[in-house]
């Protein structure tokens, strides 16, 4: 067509670039009842764990802190050593 410009990356329909396979997931997924709970258990085992990782480095004593910062050096001497 005279006058019109090139089509750009955006030009092509959305299904163009999509193979069946992903089509056909896509529509299962959404036409399937009872999935919103997955992410709803994941966000909620990930708060759990940050929260535990995040006490668990609060709660640590400076002795304990001081130790574990040792365990690297120990280990780099044992090994020179033998």
């Amino acid at each position: 067509r005279a006058g019109e410009s090139p089509p750009g990356p955006n030009a092509f329909p959305d299904e163009f670039f999509k193979p069946l396979l992903f089509t056909t997931m896509r529509h299962f997924l959404e036409n399937v009842t009872g999935l919103e709970i997955y992410p709803l258990i994941s966000f909620v085992i990930f708060i759990v764990f940050f929260v535990w990782v995040t006490l668990r480095v609060a709660t640590r004593s400076r002795r304990e802190v001081a130790e574990m910062s040792q365990i690297p050096l120990l280990e780099s001497n044992h090994e020179s050593k033998a």
